[in-house]
């Protein structure tokens, strides 16, 4: 027996990785979808909230360039997510 063999295995050279679950073309599309919704709707929010865009009672309102903001940095996120998780899986 050498000495090789009592201090690690054969194959202890390969990295063990968690598999990673494939998202299937549909779920990739659907989570696509709802970032781009939710970035237009932040930045449409963004502007009648800086008043570029005076529609309906959100005209103006300081509150809504926050809320605004919140929305479209989560639809870019999904965006980001999505498309970067698809391509280290494919």
């Amino acid at each position: 027996m050498s000495d090789r063999s009592l201090l690690a295995p054969d194959n202890m050279d390969q990295t063990i990785r968690p598999k990673e679950k494939k998202m299937s073309r549909a779920m990739k599309w659907i989570a696509n979808s709802i970032g781009v919704i939710l970035t237009l709707i932040g930045i449409f929010w963004i502007l009648q909230g800086i008043n570029l865009i005076p529609v309906g009672g959100m005209a103006g309102k300081s509150q809504w360039v926050v809320i605004g903001s919140f929305i479209g940095i989560a639809g870019i996120g999904l965006l980001v997510y999505v498309n970067r998780r698809a391509r280290g899986s494919a």
